[in-house]
């Protein structure tokens, strides 16, 4: 992208949108940090706030449709906001990713619960194809329960958004 930002930076395209041009330019190297975060009807509270509490709200779930449906179940670590030019921001959720590409890191139980692994991760931001953010805007909330079984292992538990009720089929009958 490094020929796109030189272009912009040059003037060298007729017609180009601001919030083009913003992501051309990349973010403003200011990045605001943030413990909580409240989205989509979900408290996310980054891993360390929840310390101590009696609720959960570290756990987070992102249905990615590729080729297939892939699911990845995650903890927050850290909620930042990127600011471009103050044209817009957009809010990235730093996650550990558990993996789920194999029964290594997911698997089902007898009952048919999902169950992961956090001690084996996957996106660690190790490797450079590593991605271990998602855009906050994506995320659902999930809750951990330890498997007293299973060692390392943890049944997953959406959580519906607060706020939000169902109120039935609105069509009249």
């Amino acid at each position: 992208l490094k020929w796109l930002k030189d272009r912009v930076e040059k003037n060298d395209v007729e017609g180009l949108s601001d919030d083009i041009r913003c992501l051309a330019l990349g973010p403003s190297e200011k990045v605001v940090k943030y413990s909580s975060y409240n989205i989509n009807g979900y408290k996310f509270r980054a891993s360390g706030r929840d310390d101590g509490l009696k609720t959960q709200n570290i756990g987070v779930y992102v249905n990615a449709n590729m080729v297939r449906d892939i699911a990845y179940y995650g903890k927050l670590v850290e909620v930042i906001e990127l600011n471009y030019y103050e044209t817009f921001r957009i809010v990235l959720f730093k996650c550990k990713w558990a993996d789920s590409r194999s029964s290594r890191g997911y698997k089902h139980d007898v009952y048919g619960h999902n169950m992961v692994n956090f001690d084996r991760l996957l996106h660690t931001g190790d490797e450079e194809e590593d991605e271990p953010y998602v855009l906050a805007s994506q995320a659902k909330m999930m809750y951990y329960v330890e498997d007293p079984c299973e060692q390392g292992w943890n049944i997953s538990v959406h959580v519906q958004p607060r706020d939000l009720y169902d109120m039935g089929d609105s069509s009249p009958s």
